[in-house]
């Protein structure tokens, strides 16, 4: 005897006013009930929801736990599957009731149900309800979900019925799981990947993202979360959703009001007077990013399974380095991919010269006939071959016809035998980055040591303008002669830091590329953007001794050399030689430092050295967190040689500082 009944789940992470137990997430009446008690009581004090500030409502992603059921289950998985699931109810409590192949059927069924239903009853239901009060709705309804939480729904196809895609990215935290082979370590909090490609093929345009989510309370500054959100940006992310931002009165006092999880990114936090530029460096790649369309080579089918997960980029599924992909699913492959051209295209444009398929079993018999028509028309398709075809309801095959066209278009092949010419074949034994180099593709960003991942990148255009960011992962500086797939534009320095364009005036184009030196500090970042245009005056390389060329900036100004060195600039059969002498001078003695009063800390402390405060043996010292003001007085005359810059290092800052010098300000730093 089964019986459906209330699960008891509780809502996992409530404030005071919302403990209780949830919703049924399956259930449209539930969902409407649910809606309408928020909008009746909004519009009773508010009134017309237009004349208003409010543009939307927001679901967090989907954290139940449990055994799922809702009283039309039975009726919408006879309708979708063909047979009715009552009989077999058993086989979710008993393993030996049914074959082994009879109970891996009814869940893979079970969960295409439970998914339908979540989309259909929960997502396009929030939109239509709320759409008709003039407001949007954004949800993270790709997770994390499975396979964290007993997340049904297929992700892709849950976010494109949707008005706003939110995903989340955590810092410091320790939620990974080993992949499928047992190898890869897979960061299930970061949802971005998943995301900005649910955006790319429904057409959505903004990839919005819960940033830099964390247990570690008040502990960081924002450098310490700018890698997080660099990763972010070149899996996708155009719009940052700072997890923590309200939630504070002018009463609650310091530290104020907290929730569970999130970066207390308020005015009770100590920077917060001096986070502008941090911000500014959020919007203006956002800003860029919105206005541009995503660019790659490969586009993944991430197959049929429910639930699935993209997972972070470059894991689970990753072409090589200097290449990106885009992700699609069932849906997208069936009713929105052509071939032109023997490209393979999106209605929103895009096109991709590989097609990847996850590897499965067993295929959707609807899924195996589109990739035969797609091959026809001369995609280039590769992946493991099947042993057969899913059993579905309404199949346009048979089992054995299935299994004869599988034989038919799979083709066992090497890098050395395929022919990028031939049409009308599935290749199985070559990988999608061989098929792209076979076919003459080289990755879209090159360097010396790109197999190590070390620069990490994503593409955009906007017209006729490429549009490249580039990331430094590691803690050191680095330079690199850099590769860009391109030729016949001009290159030039978008500098987010500090939104600065400046010209790059050393690059020369070899082959299929466009080259040219690239210098980013620990964990920086840089846009280099290519347009048509004359190009001003420019040298073809820069040389020194070693394998990489020296560290130098682009400014307004010129180049500046940041070592000591003779440079030689290269220009066709001409060169030029430089000679850059460093000089460097530590401003030693005291430094004086005042703290605020009523903080707990003197009001004035001589440091003989620069120390962290936690070193202190004054405990008012070791313990204040706060804003102090260091102060020194030293004597620097300059040489009035031309083209001398003077470069104040203030060493390790923590978090960040304003700085002035004689008066006058200087600016912010909160980065290398």
């Amino acid at each position: 005897r089964y019986v459906c009944s209330n699960s008891g789940q509780q809502v996992v992470l409530p404030s005071p006013e919302s403990a209780g137990l949830v919703i049924d997430h399956f259930d449209s009446t539930a969902v409407e009930a649910h809606l309408m008690y928020f909008i009746n009581k909004l519009q009773a004090v508010l009134g017309d929801f237009s004349k208003t500030a409010l543009e939307s409502f927001y679901l967090a992603s989907y954290e139940a736990r449990g055994f799922v059921w809702t009283p039309s289950l039975a009726e919408e998985f006879e309708t979708l599957n063909g047979y009715s699931i009552k009989k077999y109810i058993p086989s979710f409590f008993s393993g030996d009731v049914f074959p082994e192949e009879v109970n891996e059927l009814i869940d893979i069924d079970f969960k295409k149900t439970l998914s339908e239903l979540m989309i259909n009853n929960l997502y396009r239901n929030a939109k239509e309800i709320c759409n008709q009060y003039g407001l949007k709705i954004k949800v993270e309804a790709g997770g994390p979900g499975y396979p964290l939480y007993n997340g049904p729904a297929e992700p892709l196809k849950a976010l494109g019925s949707l008005d706003i895609l939110r995903g989340e990215f955590w810092v410091n935290h320790s939620r990974y799981y080993k992949d499928t082979n047992g190898k890869d370590s897979i960061d299930v909090l970061n949802v971005v990947k998943e995301v900005a490609a649910a955006s790319h093929i429904y057409d959505k345009g903004i990839v919005e993202e819960e940033a830099f989510t964390s247990f570690q309370h008040w502990q960081a500054g924002p450098f310490d979360i700018k890698y997080e959100g660099d990763r972010a940006f070149c899996d996708g992310m155009n719009r940052v959703v700072f997890h923590g931002f309200s939630h504070n009165i002018s009463s609650s006092g310091f530290p104020g009001y907290v929730y569970h999880a999130g970066t207390h990114f308020n005015n009770k936090r100590v920077w917060w007077s001096k986070v502008k530029p941090f911000t500014s460096y959020m919007a203006r790649l956002s800003a860029v990013f919105q206005a541009s369309d995503f660019v790659a080579d490969a586009v993944w089918y991430y197959g049929n399974k429910v639930p699935n997960s993209a997972t972070a980029k470059n894991t689970h599924f990753s072409v090589g380095p200097g290449y990106d992909y885009e992700v699609i699913n069932t849906d997208i492959l069936l009713n929105n991919l052509s071939v032109q051209n023997e490209k393979l295209v999106l209605s929103n444009g895009a096109e991709f010269s590989v097609l990847a398929l996850e590897n499965e079993e067993l295929i959707d018999p609807n899924v195996l006939l589109r990739v035969k028509e797609l091959a026809e028309l001369g995609a280039r398709i590769t992946g493991e071959k099947p042993e057969g075809i899913s059993d579905i309801k309404n199949s346009p095959l048979t089992k054995a016809e299935g299994v004869q066209l599988i034989n038919d278009l799979w083709t066992n092949v090497s890098p050395g035998t395929f022919q990028a010419h031939e049409k009308g074949q599935v290749y199985a034994g070559i990988s999608s980055k061989e098929i792209l180099q076979i076919m003459d593709i080289p990755s879209d960003l090159d360097y010396q040591d790109k197999e190590t991942f070390l620069i990490d990148y994503i593409h955009y255009q906007k017209e006729a303008t490429d549009i490249y960011f580039l990331r430094n992962t590691s803690a050191d500086w680095i330079s690199r002669e850099v590769g860009f797939r391109l030729q016949h534009k001009v290159p030039e320095i978008w500098n987010p830091l500090n939104g600065e364009i400046s010209p790059l005036t050393v690059y020369e184009s070899r082959g299929q590329y466009t080259s040219l030196p690239l210098t980013l500090p620990p964990y920086g970042s840089q846009l280099v953007v290519f347009r048509n245009g004359p190009a001003a005056g420019q040298f073809t390389s820069v040389q020194k001794t070693g394998a990489h060329p020296p560290k130098m900036e682009f400014t307004a100004e010129g180049i500046h050399f940041l070592e000591d060195g003779s440079y030689v600039l290269k220009k066709n059969q001409e060169s030029e030689t430089f000679s850059n002498e460093l000089e460097t001078e530590t401003l030693e003695g005291a430094w004086e430092v005042s703290f605020p009063d009523h903080w707990g800390a003197p009001s004035l402390a001589s440091f003989p050295e620069l120390i962290s405060w936690t070193r202190s043996e004054n405990e008012g010292i070791k313990y204040f967190s706060g804003t102090a003001t260091y102060t020194k007085s030293f004597d620097r005359k300059l040489k009035g040689t031309p083209g001398q810059k003077i470069y104040l290092d203030l060493g390790d800052v923590q978090k960040l500082a304003e700085v002035w010098l004689n008066g006058e300000l200087l600016g912010i730093t909160w980065a290398p």
